[in-house]
């Protein structure tokens, strides 16, 4: 299913650990919840029928310790923003909105008109720069399945392409995949430097909570592979 729908570590500095995504409506007993990560920390280093729900997905991580990467993917891109991104193997399209922080120090998360849109943390790297570029989405919403709910199905080698405001095309390929408890949300790993440039995916998955929040994320990690003129 097709939807359509804009820095977690930047240079100096990593959010924290945890992306909210709505509640499923349709699907299960909850409410969509706003919140967003905590601040970051002043000083660290597809058409056709719908997928699993997310809280009945339980595949193992897919793992690739391998880079993926090919050699253009060492080159440090200048910065442009992200203005929309694809995943073909689950069917995304999305233009990206940008996030940045709320006023109580958490992240924001699409919401309104752009709820269904892929949002780019406008504390990370813009996409093609190196350290990971952090794109967060919702899995699901009032109306049913929103722009990440196929996120957790992503397996190694799968393609996401993000396209620049410069019409830069830069593409990542998936090289792992993995789901966590969100009190255990692994914050270096996912939002730490890298020596090359990357993509962080970002969800919600896994049961609801007494509040009626998802209790896990998933996040996807990719490698940039190369970069095109659009």
């Amino acid at each position: 299913m097709s939807v359509e729908g804009g820095r977690a570590i930047s240079r100096r500095s990593m959010i924290g650990a945890t992306v909210a995504g709505a509640v499923t409506v349709l699907w299960s007993v909850g409410a969509c919840s706003s919140d967003g990560p905590p601040a970051p920390p002043r000083s660290t280093p597809t058409d056709g029928a719908l997928p699993p729900s997310p809280d009945a997905v339980d595949t193992p991580a897919t793992s690739d310790k391998e880079s993926t990467a090919s050699p253009s993917s060492t080159t440090n891109m200048p910065p442009s923003k992200p203005a929309s991104m694809s995943i073909p193997t689950i069917g995304v399209t999305s233009r990206v909105i940008e996030l940045g922080l709320q006023a109580n120090g958490e992240m924001q998360v699409p919401k309104g008109a752009t709820y269904d849109r892929a949002g780019w943390f406008n504390g990370s790297p813009t996409p093609g720069e190196l350290g990971p570029s952090v794109l967060a989405g919702h899995v699901d919403g009032k109306d049913g399945p929103s722009v990440f709910y196929r996120l957790g199905s992503l397996k190694s080698g799968d393609s996401i392409t993000v396209t620049r405001a410069d019409k830069q095309r830069v593409t990542y390929r998936v090289y792992e995949t993995e789901r966590y408890a969100k009190d255990a949300f692994p914050t270096v790993r996912v939002y730490g430097n890298t020596t090359t440039p990357e993509l962080r995916l970002i969800t919600c998955s896994g049961g609801l909570g007494p509040d009626g929040h998802y209790l896990d994320n998933t996040v996807v990690y990719a490698r940039m592979s190369g970069a095109t003129t659009s």
